[in-house]
């Protein structure tokens, strides 16, 4: 297995590079991370051409990166997409789409 998981993170391979991502304890890569405890360090303003590629920290306020989502969702077996969503007052949501895959290209 090319990943490696250690406290709650791993080592994958994202065009034959390694990526820091965040992992859940059900196996799940996060692919964003928003974490809302005073001022966040990192906005999610951005430009397009920046959510292109990963910024900020796994264990914190995280993105993975659409070329990283697009390079791991059109190869290999189907992926599924859970979007878990925490109010401040801790209660959650959660909605699981059981096939994932992205069909276009973000050239």
């Amino acid at each position: 297995n090319q990943n490696l998981l250690i406290n709650g993170t791993a080592t994958i391979r994202v065009h034959k590079w390694p990526v820091q991502v965040s992992c859940t304890s059900d196996n799940r890569t996060v692919i964003q991370r928003r974490v809302l405890n005073g001022t966040p360090t990192e906005p999610f303003l951005e430009s397009l051409d920046r959510y292109k590629f990963p910024f900020g920290n796994p264990s914190s306020n995280f993105w993975f990166g659409l070329y990283n989502m697009y390079d791991i969702a059109t190869h290999g077996s189907p992926y599924s997409l859970q979007v878990k969503l925490t109010r401040r007052n801790g209660s959650t949501s959660i909605l699981t789409y059981k096939r994932f895959r992205l069909l276009v290209s973000i050239n």
